[in-house]
């Protein structure tokens, strides 16, 4: 859990926000109740995705059997639009597709977010400007 202003904490099934304006944060604190601004409770296809861009991230690549493991579903199967949409990145030498995985590349470590991104649900949803730029 994270005390600051403006920070973002997460649980197992939710996220939540802190408040944004400090005037707000201190006024939360003094009227002894926590700062949170939002919270968001996550289904299990957040849990997926989530669970699925934290090891492409963390492992830089992603092992076809082992996430189907993790995650509970066929990983090809439920994530064949993402895994066809990387064909431009492949094309880039940002990663490589292979018949068990996904391996990303030293050039690809440097897009790794961008990468990711393809297996986010909410990214095309997003507004501009929302968060730092990846490049």
């Amino acid at each position: 859990m994270d005390y600051a202003i403006h920070s973002i904490s997460q649980g197992e099934d939710f996220y939540w926000q802190n408040e944004k304006e400090l005037p707000d944060y201190y006024q939360a604190i003094d009227e002894e109740r926590l700062p949170i601004q939002r919270g968001y409770i996550m289904t299990e296809e957040d849990k997926v995705r989530r669970t699925t861009i934290m090891r492409l991230m963390c492992d830089l690549g992603i092992d076809y059997s082992t996430l189907t493991k993790l995650i509970g579903v066929d990983f090809r199967e439920h994530f064949a639009p993402e895994i066809e949409s990387l064909d431009d990145m492949e094309a880039d030498g940002l990663l490589v597709k292979t018949p068990e995985g996904i391996l990303v590349t030293d050039l690809g470590r440097l897009l790794i977010r961008n990468i990711a991104m393809r297996f986010d649900a909410y990214a095309s949803t997003r507004k501009e400007n929302r968060f730092s730029r990846t490049i």
